[in-house]
């Protein structure tokens, strides 16, 4: 499978999960973008090098979100729903059009991969102060294991998406629920 454009791929000698890191679904929050780099630096991936062999257990993909509003240090690149909110299946799903908007379009870019992916750290951060949190759709047993290796206090579960709802959003659509 080809990579969508600014992600990486380090391939693990040892069968297991696929992982994915994303950082920059929201360009103006660079939290995730920093651990991305650090990532790429640690695995010598570069802009021309996409791709590594480590001896670890699975593979993991390190990627940046949504470049051009990276590139704009914006929430996303149009006035209209984010990346974030671009993975409703009705969207990702439809034939293209000229008319779709940049964050739709990367949407589509990254649905491929996402749809491979056995576990996303989609990396945010908030526009206030705040003390570093984890959320989860749901309480499965496996995810709250999993956030015991992650140095957080807090952990969020919104198995209703309630903060979705709140949004107006109709479909889950963000990229976690798509994962």
């Amino acid at each position: 499978m080809k990579l969508p454009s600014d992600f990486w791929h380090i391939k693990g000698t040892k069968q297991g999960p696929r992982v994915l890191v994303l950082g920059g679904t929201h360009g103006n929050e660079l939290t995730g973008i920093e651990v991305v780099r650090f990532f790429r630096e640690k695995f010598n991936l570069t802009e021309d090098v996409f791709e590594a062999t480590s001896d670890m257990t699975g593979d993991l993909y390190l990627g940046l979100g949504n470049p051009l509003a990276i590139q704009n240090n914006s929430r996303a690149v149009l006035d209209g729903p984010d990346l974030n909110r671009s993975f409703s299946a009705p969207e990702i799903d439809a034939t293209p059009l000229p008319s779709d908007r940049p964050d739709l379009v990367r949407a589509r870019e990254l649905a491929p991969l996402l749809r491979k992916i056995d576990y996303l750290f989609d990396v945010h951060a908030t526009s206030n102060p705040s003390e570093p949190f984890v959320c989860f759709d749901t309480a499965d047993p496996s995810l709250l294991a999993l956030s015991a290796v992650i140095p957080v206090r807090y952990i969020l579960i919104d198995p209703n998406h309630t903060y979705l709802q709140v949004e107006g959003v109709a479909d889950f659509c963000t990229t976690d629920s798509f994962v």
